[in-house]
């Protein structure tokens, strides 16, 4: 076991299984207040998005780790926030974010709406930025390799990842089809909820702008802990576009 992660205090290695508790098949945990949290989270800044907890998906595939625990120590060696003078992502960082996110709750509950506070213990919040920031990323990194695997073996194609593609189309991966390619978003099955409908809604305009520069359309693929939703019609669908995208060649 890496040095790093053995320095992690417990209440972020270990379900608490009052507050929060493991997810058959991943490593990811489940909140008891998890709609609380989440809700809270993405009302206003994320105190999750790379401008706070550093660019995850770029830095779990520039590591390729083998393991959670290489995940982990890479992540503290090298997660800066992606902003002009962003700094080195810390556990007291961590920390301050997790209060962060106390705060905006508070906020919600007793100014907004005059209610008394919800009680969560502190380390809950910590436990909340850490679980989204690290395991979930590391379910969704395994769930991405999978899905990699299979399309490579349906398709005879490689798939890559690009952070210009990300920043730009908002794609996650792409694979080319001669001089087309064609783009896919990833996304766990929680992403299919009212409040990130919203988001998926906004991504309309760049997967637009994706498909008129490159030729091809950009897929949802939407993982649970079994697998692709709806794995075989989409397949079908992706097939579908790939002979499109040939036919255009003649």
């Amino acid at each position: 076991m890496s040095l790093l992660y053995t320095k992690l205090p417990k209440y972020l290695t270990v379900p608490d299984n009052s507050y929060y508790f493991p997810v058959e098949g991943k490593v990811g945990w489940n909140f008891r207040h998890e709609f609380i949290l989440n809700n809270a989270n993405m009302r206003g800044s994320s105190f999750t998005s790379k401008y706070k907890v550093g660019g995850t998906s770029n830095l779990i595939n520039n590591c390729n780790p083998m393991s959670l625990t290489n995940w982990v120590d890479y992540y503290f060696e090298n997660a800066i926030e992606e902003k002009i003078g962003g700094e080195k992502i810390t556990l007291e960082k961590m920390w301050n974010l997790g209060q962060g996110l106390k705060s905006r709750i508070n906020k919600i509950f007793v100014e907004t709406m005059k209610e008394k506070m919800i009680v969560i213990p502190d380390k809950v919040y910590t436990a909340f930025i850490y679980n989204l920031t690290i395991n979930r990323t590391w379910d969704g990194y395994l769930a991405e390799k999978n899905i990699e695997n299979l399309f490579k073996n349906a398709f005879g194609l490689e798939i890559f990842d690009s952070k210009e593609m990300e920043d730009k189309y908002l794609v996650d991966k792409y694979m080319n089809v001669g001089n087309y390619k064609i783009g896919f978003q990833v996304k766990p099955s929680s992403y299919v909820d009212s409040q990130q409908i919203e988001m998926r809604r906004a991504h309309k305009n760049k997967h637009k702008m994706f498909e008129n520069e490159y030729g091809g359309k950009v897929f949802f693929i939407i993982y649970t802990a079994s697998g692709i939703k709806d794995a075989n019609a989409k397949l079908k669908e992706i097939q579908s576009e790939i002979q499109r995208l040939r036919e255009l060649r003649i």
